[in-house]
């Protein structure tokens, strides 16, 4: 940044004119960061050359309005022609966005606020300037774009899309609604200790994750902080970020806002973590107090301040401080860098988070009622209560992570969830929601591991975390009986809206979801659409579908802009008879770019839907589409349930030898119990492309399963696929037998199914029928169910007509 020239003080001798004061009162705010009314700067200026140097100075500023969300455009370093920018019009579309005003510029590029038509969403747009274009600065801006999409944290502004399109490179990004800390300070005054403290925690974990990327932000600063308007601390602005790792030849550069930079970097250092937390330093210092520990207005200014070690304490300008905040904050701002590293972020984090454990326990102690102390510190229902100071950071890990759980934010969620285990491995309130994210997200092999480490926590305690560790490791073998159990016991000690919906859908698995129906209606007002659209999939596995339908257009009012709808209104859709409306929804939720989960379970319903209209060609190109995002995200479960569901279109479009080899790589993937109805399902489609050796492997595989884990489904499973093999060798007797023994255990559509085969092959097509009847009956069941091939309603309705021709 070059220091701007007073061109006033060659008018003549003596005191600077107030002009000449007030540029450089300019230059200084500029430098620090803090908000400036340029059109007033501008009409109080003394002659058209002040006015044209405080507008030169206008174009430099990146100072962030109310809705700004984008990243910085430079402001630091460029020429900007601001006649010519002012004169651009702005465009109506780019790409597929639709562009609606523009609420931000800089040297080189525009932010405009947009809309991204097919999430019906609003985007933050970056674009470069079309005057300003360069292969240089496309390639720049793009870079920004993959340095931010690199970082998936609650804390650090997500990144959607990097693109050119239209002659213009670009990028788009979440829309934060709120106002910039520096907005916040004017507006407000100084923070209060404990304000700044939770904004430093914010930003130390997301700082942490910028890191572990290996980036650099380089630009920490009020400016680049926004607080939207639910609390949600957001680090933005990448404009001069760098990877950790220089590339060769890469010279050092002082990049980043000057009041902010480490004391190493005016000596040529290169830029590390270490900036970083000094600027994070000094963004507290400033939220504390108003003003920088060192000042100056030029670089040269700055540089021999930082030379001359010339700076100011927290402690002489608030003597009210805590100690052990201005301690943390202080040891960010040493001199000496090592020093400064000495357990880095999470340091900072640390003693921030101690700080606040101590003010917490100060409130504990004047506080008159425990009642009200347990209130503040509530979570999900009254869960959890952490006043020890160790533990504060942890409880806000998993503050975050019940928020992104709710949003079906799923890796988002474990992230946080990770970060609180490095701290308090003992505690079961993680494990249980480790379990349940990572289901949710096809990853059961990450959930079996917190299943591991979690009920050996609890074999003891009846505690209500205990009592859901319990609940999920049974979900996770699929043992639904015991899983109703432990939340039922759960429910008892401290109910809410998670745990009826646990209750209802393993009412669901087991059967029976005309009871499900019932409990299902009373959350159908409830404020988070995965508790309330239970009623809507209820209804439809009971196979109510016109009150299914008006369950959900009533979803639909109350959320419309749900991921999670596209699913409930698909899977009610097809079980509705409504085919093509499904299709449409599941495609939609490909779409959904905010959680990766969602988009791979999109392409598993999306090829459902085309595979139950007999589309099997158009199915395998969205499975095969699928294949490197289930691979690269470790979603286990999606991943052999693509396999089958391949394997089924190969078997359809004639390549049953294609189909064993899909299936064959289901043994590549651990054996989790989970996969217990995956191998079942796997053996099936074996049977249809003929490969019995291939079978009899997958049988032996539940059987296996079954002797550890001997629940009711096991059990099933495991006459069924011995019955279906006695079948297959020309047993019709013993397979009657077995399939009749995993009927007693577990009524399952599947089994039907296999039983009617089995009555065809015997030439009795009246009994088989009544299985036929009994497996089309229960469409709503077979729709809700994530596993199971829906084709086998399709199969059951060809044997139908089979039977009713011989007939």
């Amino acid at each position: 940044m070059s220091e701007p020239r007073d061109d006033s003080a060659d008018e003549g001798d003596g005191e600077p004119t107030e002009p000449n004061a007030q540029l450089a009162a300019l230059v200084q705010a500029l430098a620090g960061g803090d908000p400036i009314d340029w059109q007033r700067a501008e009409s109080e200026a003394g002659s058209e050359q002040e006015r044209e140097q405080v507008r030169a100075l206008a174009a430099i500023s990146t100072v962030a309005t109310f809705h700004r969300t984008w990243l910085a455009l430079g402001g630091i370093t460029g020429d900007l022609d601001e006649e010519e920018a002012l004169d651009e019009e702005v465009p109506t579309h780019w790409g597929e966005l639709e562009i609606l005003e523009r609420v931000g510029r800089g040297s080189f590029g525009d932010v405009y606020k947009a809309r991204e038509p097919r999430l019906d969403r609003i985007v933050a747009l970056k674009l470069i300037r079309a005057s300003a274009k360069t292969p240089e600065r496309e390639a720049e801006t793009l870079r920004e774009g993959r340095l931010l999409a690199k970082v998936r944290h609650p804390n650090v502004a997500t990144v959607h899309g990097a693109a050119g399109a239209d002659g213009r490179v670009g990028f788009w990004m979440e829309f934060l609604e709120g106002k910039n800390l520096a907005e916040i300070l004017a507006e407000q005054g100084c923070f209060e200790p404990r304000a700044a403290a939770e904004v430093g925690i914010a930003l130390c974990r997301a700082l942490a994750a910028v890191h572990a990327q290996g980036i650099i932000h380089r630009d920490v600063k009020a400016q680049n902080v926004v607080r939207e308007n639910d609390g949600r601390i957001v680090l933005t602005d990448f404009g001069v970020g760098r990877d950790a790792t220089p590339e060769p030849g890469d010279e050092p550069s002082l990049s980043g806002t000057p009041l902010y930079l480490a004391p190493e970097l005016f000596e040529g250092k290169p830029p590390s973590p270490a900036t970083d937390l000094y600027a994070l330093g000094v963004l507290l210092f400033y939220l504390a107090t108003g003003e920088f520990p060192v000042t100056g207005s030029s670089f040269e200014e700055l540089r021999a301040a930082h030379r001359d070690r010339k700076r100011r304490w927290l402690k002489e300008l608030r003597k009210d401080l805590p100690g052990t905040f201005v301690a943390a904050v202080e040891r960010a701002l040493d001199r000496d860098p090592e020093k400064r590293v000495v357990g880095g972020v999470v340091g900072l984090e640390r003693e921030l988070g101690k700080f606040l454990g101590e003010r917490l326990g100060r409130r504990r102690r004047i506080q008159k009622s425990s009642a009200a102390i347990a209130a503040g510190l509530v979570i999900a229902g009254g869960i959890f209560a952490f006043v020890e100071r160790d533990q504060i950071a942890t409880w806000v890990n998993l503050k975050y992570a019940d928020r992104f759980h709710d949003s079906s934010q799923f890796q988002l969620a474990v992230s946080e969830l990770e970060e609180a285990k490095r701290r308090s491995p003992e505690l079961p309130d993680i494990y249980w929601r480790l379990m349940s994210c990572r289901s949710a997200d096809g990853n059961y092999v990450g959930a079996l591991e917190a299943s591991r480490e979690g009920v050996p926590l609890c074999q003891e305690s009846r505690s209500w975390n205990c009592h859901m560790v319990r609940a999920w490791s049974a979900l996770l073998r699929l043992d639904y009986n015991q899983a109703l159990r432990s939340f039922t016991e759960a429910e008892k000690i401290g109910p809410d809206d998670e745990i009826r919906r646990q209750i209802i859908l393993a009412q669901v698995n087991l059967g029976h979801p005309e009871l499900a129906v019932q409990d299902a209606e009373a959350l159908a007002n409830a404020e988070e659409i995965g508790a309330a659209s239970l009623f809507a999939s209820t209804l439809s596995a009971a196979d109510h579908y016109p009150k299914a339908m008006k369950a959900l257009d009533a979803l639909r009012e109350r959320f419309p802009e749900s991921e999670l709808l596209h699913w409930v209104a698909g899977t009610v859709m097809i079980a509705a008879g409504d085919a093509m409306g499904a299709e449409k929804e599941f495609k939609a939720m490909v779409t959904q770019p905010d959680d990766p989960g969602d988009a791979s379970n999109g392409r598993l319903l999306w090829a459902q839907a085309l595979m139950f209209q007999s589309k099997f060609d158009e199915a395998k190109r969205v499975l095969l589409d699928s294949a490197s995002m289930d691979t690269r995200e470790k979603f286990d479960r999606n991943q052999a349930i693509r396999s089958i569901l391949l394997a089924e279109c190969y078997v359809r479009t004639g390549n049953p030898r294609e189909a064993s080899h899909v299936l064959s790589s289901i043994f590549d993937q651990e054996q989790i119990p989970t996969n217990l109805k995956l191998f079942r399902n796997a053996a099936l489609v074996g049977l249809e492309a003929g490969d019995i050796s291939l079978v009899e492997r997958l049988a032996t595989v539940v059987s296996l399963l079954e002797k550890e884990y001997s629940t009711d489904l096991s059990q099933s499973f495991d006459f069924e696929l011995r019955g279906e093999l006695a079948s297959r060798m020309g047993d019709s007797e013993k397979a009657v037998e077995l399939l009749e023994l995993a009927r007693s255990v577990r009524d399952d559509p599947q089994n039907a199914l296999s039983m009617a085969r089995v009555q065809i092959g015997r030439d009795r097509c009246d009994d088989a029928l009544a299985y036929l009847d009994l497996v089309v009956s229960r469409r709503g069941l077979i729709v809700n169910d994530f596993y199971t091939p829906w084709t086998i309603l399709n199969e059951a309705k060809e044997l139908q007509k089979q039977c009713s021709t011989r007939k």
